[in-house]
């Protein structure tokens, strides 16, 4: 069965969206490790309830031009917020291991 050229065209689209996402993401962990050795120098705890309400909030903003997508949106960010939480718990778990006193 021969495929049809407007689903290889979305496809494509689609794989060139994921390579650049990709490239996003890891950017995004690489900052979050950062922000986990600030938070540990500053002694702040992982969670901050307030900015992560905040983030939600722009982000449903920026949602406005498609509403029905929002709820796909939020939970795709949700996800990447508790990937970085996950991360930054790591980090501090193993600098704990490292440095008891610390």
């Amino acid at each position: 069965m021969q495929s049809d050229i407007r689903l290889d065209t979305k496809r494509k689209e689609i794989s060139e969206l994921d390579t650049m996402l990709i490239q996003i993401l890891l950017k995004r962990l690489s900052l979050c490790q950062d922000v986990a050795y600030i938070k540990m120098d500053l002694e702040l705890p992982i969670l901050n309830k307030g900015r992560e309400d905040q983030i939600l909030t722009q982000v449903m903003r920026q949602c406005e031009q498609d509403p029905h997508l929002k709820i796909y949106v939020s939970d795709i960010l949700k996800q990447v917020m508790n990937a970085s939480k996950r991360l930054q718990k790591e980090i501090l778990s193993d600098q704990c291991e490292k440095f008891p006193n610390f």
